[in-house]
């Protein structure tokens, strides 16, 4: 995987319209956005954030959902493409336990 990413680091999830970049206050859970609720979602790990990330746009895209993921690790915002690269990358962590 690129960059050494940090699979088991704490991620946030933002879903905004395909055309608006977030900034950092994107990502801050009392600026509550419009549906997809929660939105932004905290996630304990982040393969986890990336794999909602996926599956939920996917299923979206068939519904005609005019919004895409953004996921925040660290000091790093993900855009859509970059998720989708990393989720292809990550093999199969469906089954791995992110909390004991």
């Amino acid at each position: 995987m690129s960059d050494n990413l940090p699979l088991l680091a704490s991620a946030i999830l933002v879903w905004l319209p395909d055309c608006q970049r977030p900034d950092i206050r994107s990502f801050d859970p009392s600026k509550l956005q419009p549906p997809p609720h929660p939105n932004p979602e905290a996630f304990w790990v982040l393969h986890e954030a990336i794999t909602h990330a996926v599956e939920t746009h996917h299923l979206a895209v068939e519904k005609a959902h005019d919004k895409v993921p953004w996921v925040k690790v660290g000091d790093r915002i993900m855009g859509p493409e970059e998720i989708l690269r990393i989720y292809k990358g990550m093999g199969n962590l469906k089954g791995f336990a992110s909390h004991a």
